[in-house]
């Protein structure tokens, strides 16, 4: 009998491994060769193969990292992007915003690193960009020596000192322009032309290929910036993944963009998309986009041309639109016109508590615009939308929600885990049928809603068929739900478990927190006692890590006690044993090197 259970924990564990490996092990681009060379370049890039990039842009804030942060998510995001089929990916890293420490910093660029190479393993063709942002914190950048190659680029004889805090920022818009000691940099000053510099290569180094710049409107820094920017270029000569980088910017509405003469600075302008309100219909906030003929707060039709930095002449610099971020403006659900705010909220979180049906619409929507409207005299299109993976929402109380039903993958220490993440920060609301309310109170994901992301917002199929087209075929390994490295599904891949252990250890959860505290479930919780009656509530009033432990207290197990249970719910799987003894030993050895990965993950 020892034997025989032996046989199924072997199975089963090496079918998860099996798994996982055809999903995200060097993985095979789904494109035919012919589509393939059409995001080829090597030490130059053409104006075609360019635009070819930007039609499958997207925005994947913190992909790589964020801050000192890790992607908790990565596998899963690695699947959405490898089945749509999306190219280049913005925001990939940044560490500016979010990172307070230098030694958050250090982390940052050695976890980025790594993460992009896992990018570049499934499909080398990918560009990958970083965000070096218009903000400087006195916290890290006084801790950072100045690299010798840093004084070498800029003709300086090295010396034994930090960057500094005080040369780098605005002196008019002060040292606290962001908070604390955070400034804005001044890129009149030669400290903060090094500053960037230095960041700059150091993600080329790491395999990103495009760089996000938010550089200032004062045409006076022109001319520097135009000196970092060709710095930049000469190091990615010989130092870059394929011999160049791509800057990209967020472009004056007045301007047109960064030029000197007729030569532009950066290879990609954008800005905002800036949704403009319509109508209230359907229980939806309904909005559009339009050149300035339609109305004056728009940056689409206001790009201009000139000569560009890769070689070639164009009357409208190749343009990305994105779903900013910048705060609630004014009262939410109102129209404040033509005017930033769409129905008072930002673009992405305006996007993010909309309907799914209108979300998919929406986006159907711009890609159609964007090929019909905007086009060069040549009649080719120069505005793409950066579509949505991952963006931050921003702080207002009607935060976005989604009603998560386990599937066979489903497992609870995964569950709550990603729930109280630092980054994710999602409530948990448990219903009596065993499904979750999840309240989104950070990010929007557009990843398909699954066990691997259980509050995907559902925007992955509606992405892949603008990249890919409606009836491209299916790769099935992209299809697979794949959790975080370290978690198994609860009844290890049998469905009709799932729900019914949901409901019980998360009730189970909030029972023990009741038992040590009476307001444990409190009356600001998010479910409506009066439309939900029966549904046990853990939201506000009780945090995703309190209700982990409670679980535990109860004699619930975490992920390594648990595995008796799972395997004892697997017996199916034996009939695949019959033929595998003779592989027995080689199993086993692959079983102790799992759990002891398994172990340092959880460490």
């Amino acid at each position: 009998m020892k034997r025989k259970n032996l046989i199924k924990r072997v199975i089963s564990m090496g079918l998860s491994a099996l798994m996982t490996t055809a999903v995200l092990g060097a993985a095979v681009p789904s494109l035919s060769a012919s589509a393939a060379s059409s995001f080829s370049f090597q030490n130059s890039m053409s104006e075609t193969v360019l635009k070819n990039y930007l039609s499958r842009a997207v925005t994947f804030q913190g992909l790589c990292g964020e801050g000192g942060d890790e992607n908790m998510l990565f596998d899963e995001d690695l699947r959405m992007i490898l089945r749509t089929g999306a190219k280049f990916v913005s925001r990939a890293a940044l560490f500016a915003w979010t990172s307070t420490s230098v030694d958050q910093v250090e982390k940052h660029f050695t976890y980025a690193e790594k993460m992009a190479k896992k990018v570049h393993d499934a499909d080398s063709e990918i560009i990958l960009q970083a965000f070096v942002a218009e903000i400087v914190r006195k916290s890290y950048v006084d801790k950072i020596a100045v690299p010798d190659w840093v004084f070498r680029a800029f003709g300086k004889t090295p010396e034994n000192r930090n960057f500094s805090f005080d040369k780098i920022i605005d002196k008019k818009k002060g040292a606290d322009y962001w908070g604390s000691n955070a400034g804005y940099p001044d890129y009149s000053n030669e400290e903060t032309l090094m500053w960037y510099y230095y960041c700059i290569c150091k993600y080329i180094d790491a395999g990103y290929e495009s760089i996000h710049i938010q550089e200032g409107t004062d045409t006076s820094e022109y001319a520097n910036v135009d000196k970092l920017l060709k710095m930049g270029r000469e190091y990615a000569k010989t130092h870059a993944r394929r011999g160049i980088v791509l800057f990209h910017n967020f472009f004056d509405m007045t301007t047109g963009g960064n030029k000197i003469g007729n030569r532009l600075l950066f290879d990609i302008q954008g800005n905002g998309l800036v949704p403009n309100e319509t109508v209230k219909e359907d229980g939806v906030l309904k909005c559009r986009i339009g050149s300035p003929k339609d109305f004056w707060c728009t940056w689409f039709g206001r790009s201009s041309g000139g000569e560009h930095p890769l070689g070639f002449t164009t009357d409208i610099c190749p343009t990305l639109l994105e779903f900013d971020n910048y705060g609630q403006q004014g009262a939410l659900g109102v129209s404040n016109g033509e005017s930033f705010g769409t129905w008072g909220y930002d673009d992405i979180t305006w996007f993010a508590v909309q309907p799914e049906w209108y979300r998919n619409e929406f986006l159907l929507y711009l890609d159609n615009y964007m090929k019909s409207n905007g086009l060069t005299k040549e009649g080719k299109q120069a505005y793409f939308c950066l579509y949505p993976m991952r963006r931050v929402i921003t702080a207002q109380p009607n935060w976005p929600e989604t009603i998560y039903k386990p599937g066979k993958s489903y497992s609870t220490d995964f569950l709550f885990a990603y729930c109280e993440s630092k980054l994710e920060n999602i409530s948990v609301n448990v219903k009596s049928d065993g499904s979750f309310q999840l309240t989104s109170k950070a990010y929007y994901r557009a990843n398909r809603q699954s066990d691997g992301c259980p509050n995907g917002f559902n925007q992955e199929d509606t992405i892949r068929q603008i990249f890919l087209g409606k009836n491209a075929a299916e790769n099935p390994k992209y299809n697979t739900v794949i959790l975080p490295a370290g978690y198994q599904p609860d009844g290890n891949g049998t469905p009709n478990e799932t729900s019914s252990q949901a409901s019980s250890k998360a009730i189970a959860k909030v029972s023990s927190a009741e038992k040590k505290s009476s307001s444990a479930v409190s009356a600001d919780s998010d479910t409506d006692a009066s439309d939900e009656s029966s549904a046990i509530t853990a939201s506000s009033s009780l945090s995703s890590n309190e209700l982990s432990s409670e679980i535990t207290a109860l004699g619930q197990p975490k992920r390594k006690s648990v595995w008796p249970a799972v395997w004892g719910t697997v017996g199916a799987l034996a009939a695949l044993a019959g033929g595998t003894v003779c592989f027995l030993c080689f199993r086993r050895k692959q079983r102790e090197k799992q759990s002891d990965s398994t172990k340092s993950n959880k460490e």
